[in-house]
């Protein structure tokens, strides 16, 4: 049982830092595409 809660800790934070870099990914391929708009959103 405690091995199982590890490893549900150990795959959210896997999934956690997959969804993170995807987030990176995806910004800078908006603003590779649109810099004004990424430029606007963030000010």
């Amino acid at each position: 049982m405690h091995g199982l809660v590890v490893d549900w800790s150990y795959w959210a934070r896997h999934v956690a830092g997959h969804l993170r870099v995807a987030g990176l990914v995806s910004e800078l391929r908006l603003e590779t595409l649109d810099p004004p708009a990424v430029l606007g959103r963030l000010q």
